[in-house]
């Protein structure tokens, strides 16, 4: 079972389906979807008898509620009987407002609760904050193009659920894979494992604070000239899901999001 967005404002869709018995949110590209949420990494679930659940910290256990997958990435809860007074569940998936692919838009930084800036290395770079790279693997961009470093103190938000490219390498064979790759738009290089990411879409990223994230993120960039502004993303347009966990899971009472367990 799988459920779609409508599409954002920059044509992305995401989606909420149960995957080798977990249940997760991801971002659709062109290659490999992008997780940003799971079941099984949830903080705010409890587990008992009955399965994995989510809690809101509404009262009314006699309210019905839905699930709606907004074209944000943002699942959010409404509860069908309280008409037009009713007020959204406070509960939200994924909770922290930087943990989603696009809350400030491709290559810019999300921090704290959603102030967004263009990522420090490309900023230097290009005075739009845009790779400037609209067709990755034709000929011409590829002899056209360039890896960048991203800046410090840079997190992104599908490293904690994405398979390494390669695992126990170095930095310098990690850009390598990448520049050969022509579908790789971004990589990220953890110093630590020595594991290397690479990713065919890039999001927004997120400010991982004093302590640093652990990574080294480069960004493939044209060598031609900076463009124009940038347009933030708009929140509007919403998949309305009123089925949404059919025999794997459900949405029960007290905004709850609810993950079978056979």
């Amino acid at each position: 079972m799988k459920l779609t967005s409508n599409p954002s404002s920059s044509n992305m869709t995401y989606a909420l389906e149960i995957k080798s018995g977990d249940m997760v949110l991801s971002l659709n590209t062109l290659l490999t979807p992008q997780v940003y949420w799971s079941m099984g990494k949830e903080r705010r679930k409890i587990i008992n008898r009955d399965g994995a659940f989510v809690y809101s910290d509404d009262k009314d256990g006699n309210s019905t509620w839905i699930a709606v997958l907004g074209n944000n990435g943002v699942i959010t809860f409404s509860n069908l009987g309280t008409g037009a007074s009713g007020a959204e569940s406070s509960i939200k998936i994924p909770n922290d407002q930087c943990a989603t692919p696009e809350p400030c838009g491709s290559y810019y930084v999300c921090s704290g609760s959603k102030v967004c800036g263009c990522v420090s290395g490309l900023s230097k770079a290009r005075s739009d904050c845009k790779s400037g790279i609209a067709s990755p693997c034709k000929k011409s961009t590829e002899n056209n193009a360039t890896l960048l470093n991203a800046g410090d103190r840079v997190d992104y938000f599908a490293l904690e659920f994405a398979t390494p490219f390669s695992k126990k390498t170095n930095i310098d064979r990690c850009k390598e894979f990448c520049n050969k790759n022509c579908s790789c738009l971004g990589l990220f290089f953890q110093n630590g494992s020595g594991d290397c990411f690479l990713f065919d879409w890039i999001g927004s990223f997120r400010n991982s604070g004093s302590g640093g994230s652990g990574y080294v993120s480069y960004i493939k960039v044209a060598n031609n000239g900076a463009g124009g502004g940038f347009v933030a993303p708009k929140e509007d347009g919403t998949a309305w899901l009123w089925s949404i966990f059919s025999h794997a899971a459900r949405v029960a009472h007290h905004g709850t999001v609810a993950e079978g367990v056979q």
